[in-house]
């Protein structure tokens, strides 16, 4: 399992993780990637949304259990075998 970290708002970029990405896979978007939580709603992999970074953004997350704080964040880290970072 990888942990795929979103760190844009570009719907390119999120067409070439989910292009690559199994569905075991988890993703995890934080910085201005939170945005693009609308598009998240019919993907058939695990969302995560780290809390600061849609609080700060005003984001609404539909699922509240896709939200995830710091700790949260590491928790995924530890258990994933790798992480991929996709950013402009």
């Amino acid at each position: 399992m990888i942990l795929h970290i979103v760190q844009t708002s570009s719907r390119d970029i999120l067409e070439q993780c989910l292009k690559t990405a199994n569905t075991d896979d988890v993703l995890l978007f934080i910085e201005n990637a939170v945005f693009l939580e609308p598009q998240t709603r019919n993907i058939k992999h695990t969302c995560f949304f780290l809390e600061a970074d849609i609080t700060a953004r005003g984001v609404t997350v539909n699922n509240p259990a896709q939200v995830i704080n710091d700790s949260g964040f590491v928790e995924l880290v530890c258990k994933t075998t790798k992480s991929v970072t996709w950013y402009l």
